[in-house]
């Protein structure tokens, strides 16, 4: 047989080189016949897509392999310059339809192209989706976009597009509404459409992007910079908004919430955790954050119009002196939330709020507080609690009402120290709080005023305190019988016995820490009897070691009493009790009742405990 070969150039062609593709036209170039095989290759050509822009084909050919089946196969390779729009309405044509299958229009996006496609697909009629596969990699230049993220701006020097049957991708560092990040989107075609598109890779984590990305977070909270992974997921139903996840080591990062006088440097690193609808009205779902001292799951609340309604934050740890859930409401004039606690514990004894600066926006905080636990050392929490408090440059103010140890019903309030927050506790019932802080069960009636002031330079839980109770009754008191046996008062003690001892005022100071009780210079005045106490009261084992001066028939024997301390009579008897509280032994010196008030200092000993 003849070994034929037919080669021929043209110039000003139309060239339709598929039948639903737009006609090539001032095609020039060459085509080549041999060996069974054609191919035809374009030094110029321009396709006119239907967005009126013409795309510049030079370089691009049509080959088929093998002209002896039928049907031939054929292989299209596009070189094609010029606008992003015009190239994906070319492509969207059949047989490719890929934006169509991609369920994309063809205006996503602007931008100039340079890029080459491979398609191959059988010579015949009636070509199947199927029988055609085809590879596209483009350049993009000066893409800009508000499609790809609804209601957002998405812009880029240089992308990478890449296509195939089973997707179109596109990748580079870009910038959404000014924010730079790294992108890379992938849109799934045919049936795997339905599951819409992603665009996932990095972005820069500031108060720049908390704007960009409409997240309502409370002012001040985030500062710094850092990155953050993240993943947005598009659905194909253009009326589902976008679903974005991120999540970030924090480094970089300064977080702050001042309302509660917490702060992380930029060079802690931690975990955040963010789940956010990006409709017209953001939806942020989950909003999960984890560093050395702070955690919690939060979610936001947004109105319709947007702005941010509440902030939640459930099992919110903070310190050691903060487990609650919390909820924070904007301010309508914009300054600080009111912060509203849920239920949980606090610990004054860690708490440790700044002490200058304001909160967010200036001001103070309103703090509506609705305790399981509020705990003020390690005998005494005041439970369950209610009130209303603020806080401001110097700590918390307000009111409160509670019951200590869930018992006895107090009120509190709390004002600003020097060294934290002091707090000052009134009851009706000053032997409901005695029996119930594990003093004594044997105290009736009475009125308290306590005042717990925090001490500068202590370790956190010391306070100082001042106490007064009024009008009380002393009855069935073991450790008050056998001190008043031992000094032989037996009048005093069938009166303890019966309706009980009464006494107008008891009073005096103290310092308390986690551990112990340090009183100094009580006193307790009655009709019938004065005493004085210092000593050390042991919290945890409950263990006292006191001692002082009991003065009988006070209301005779207080005639001296400007010469003495307060709650001793010009004559009485010195006394030590130690032990427990359950059970204390009682000693007494007789011969004291010979030295009198005045000079009764002198011999007194040292305090138990130093």
């Amino acid at each position: 047989k003849p070994d034929l070969a037919l080669s021929f150039s043209f110039d000003d062609g139309q060239v339709r080189f598929l039948p639903d593709m737009p006609t090539l036209t001032a095609a020039s170039g060459r085509a080549v016949l041999h060996d069974n095989r054609f191919s035809l290759t374009l030094d110029s050509g321009d396709i006119a897509a239907g967005t009126g822009e013409d795309i510049d084909a030079a370089g691009s050919s049509f080959t088929v392999l093998d002209t002896r089946p039928k049907p031939s196969w054929g292989q299209i390779d596009v070189a094609a310059r010029g606008r992003l729009d015009a190239l994906l309405d070319v492509l969207d044509n059949r047989p490719l339809r890929l934006m169509e299958r991609a369920d994309r229009p063809v205006d996503l996006a602007r931008a100039d192209v340079a890029g080459r496609a491979r398609i191959i697909l059988p010579l015949k009629d009636g070509i199947l989706a199927d029988e055609v596969t085809y590879d596209v990699a483009a350049t993009l230049n000066d893409v800009t976009s508000d499609q790809l993220v609804v209601n957002r701006v998405l812009s880029a020097p240089e992308l990478l597009l890449t296509a195939t049957p089973e997707a179109v991708a596109i990748s580079g560092d870009i910038q959404l509404d000014g924010i730079p990040l790294t992108a890379n989107w992938r849109q799934p075609l045919g049936a795997a459409s339905v599951a819409g598109g992603e665009i996932t890779g990095q972005v820069k984590l500031s108060s720049d992007t908390i704007a960009a990305f409409d997240l309502p977070l409370p002012e001040g909270f985030v500062s710094g910079e850092g990155s953050a992974d993240y993943a947005l997921q598009l659905p194909a139903d253009p009326d589902i908004a976008p679903t974005l996840t991120l999540t970030s080591d924090l480094f970089g990062i300064g977080l702050g919430l001042e309302a509660v006088g917490w702060r992380k440097p930029p060079e802690e690193r931690g975990a955040l955790q963010l789940s956010a609808q990006l409709g017209d009205v953001p939806e942020i779902d989950v909003l999960s954050i984890e560093t050395d001292d702070l955690s919690f799951d939060g979610a936001l609340d947004l109105g319709e119009n947007g702005v941010l309604q509440s902030a939640r934050f459930q099992a919110l740890e903070l310190g050691n002196w903060l487990d609650a859930d919390v909820e924070l409401t904007p301010s309508p004039g914009g300054g600080p939330p009111t912060i509203t606690v849920l239920g949980g514990a606090i610990d004054l004894r860690q708490l440790q709020l700044g002490t200058s600066g304001d909160g967010p926006g200036g001001g103070t905080s309103p703090i509506n507080l609705r305790l399981d636990r509020l705990i003020v050392s390690d005998g005494i929490a005041l439970a369950p609690l209610r009130g209303q408090l603020e806080l401001g440059p110097r700590g918390l103010t307000g009111t409160f009402e509670a019951r200590l140890n869930g018992q006895t019903p107090i009120q509190g309030v709390l004002a600003s120290a020097n060294a934290g927050t002091a707090v000052r506790l009134t009851s009706a019932d000053a032997a409901g709080v005695l029996r119930d802080a594990g003093l004594t069960p044997n105290a009736r009636r009475g009125t308290l005023d306590l005042v717990l002031t925090p001490v500068s330079g202590a370790p956190s839980g010391t306070f100082d305190g001042e106490f007064l109770i009024e009008n009380i009754l002393l009855r069935d008191a073991p450790a008050m019988a056998d001190l008043l046996d031992a000094v032989s008062v037996v009048g005093l003690i069938d009166q303890l016995g019966g309706a009980g001892i009464r006494f107008d005022t008891v009073d005096g100071r103290f310092r308390m820490n986690r551990r112990q009780l340090r009183l100094q210079q009580a006193a307790a005045v009655g009709p019938s009897i004065g005493i004085s106490a210092d000593g050390l009261y042991d919290l945890q084992r409950r263990q006292l070691d006191f001692q002082g001066v009991v003065s009988p028939v006070y209301f005779l024997n207080g005639i001296g009493s400007f010469l003495t301390r307060r709650g001793e009579g010009l004559f009485g008897f010195n006394y030590r009790m130690a032990g427990s509280t359950a059970d204390p032994s009682v000693r007494v010196n007789p011969l004291s009742i010979l030295t009198p008030g005045a000079f009764r200092q002198i011999f007194r000993s040292a305090p138990p405990g130093g």
